[in-house]
């Protein structure tokens, strides 16, 4: 298994993407982190990622805490683009897509979890905390 290296976060609230570097920080976790406030540059950082030639030159985060509601594209509009971005060189498969949510919907964790289970990973309730970033790490980052 691969060391992690870089966590994305995409959230609109500035305030929770601050808290959760926080949170992450705290947890000694040592890799890159990126938050994006705008679901339309997440989602072309992501696509970058995917289709560059060149991995080195677009890294693509190994953990992603996508946030549901969002203004402009939410969090299932954006996992339905990055679903038809165009996998060549099989990346999709190395990013871990965590729903990271304020949310209590039921329909919401079902969404994410059945009509998009190709792409999430999990769901997880706002906030994150220490416990759920360890554990992520276990379980898909130890040798």
């Amino acid at each position: 298994m691969n060391k992690l290296e870089y966590i994305l976060l995409i959230d609109d609230s500035d305030a929770d993407n601050h808290f959760h570097k926080l949170i992450i920080g705290r947890s000694g976790i040592k890799c890159k982190l990126t938050s994006i406030s705008s679901s339309h540059d997440a989602l072309e950082l992501l696509q970058n990622g995917i289709s560059a030639e060149d991995s080195t030159l677009a890294p693509l985060p190994q953990v992603v805490f996508l946030d549901i509601n969002m203004p402009a594209m939410n969090g299932f509009e954006l996992l339905a683009k990055l679903r038809e971005v165009p996998d060549l060189h099989d990346r999709k498969k190395d990013i871990r897509i965590f729903m990271l949510t304020g949310s209590l919907n039921p329909d919401d964790r079902a969404l994410a979890t059945e009509q998009f289970a190709d792409l999430v990973t999990g769901f997880r309730v706002k906030p994150l905390r220490e416990n759920v970033i360890l554990d992520i790490q276990q379980e898909y980052f130890s040798a």
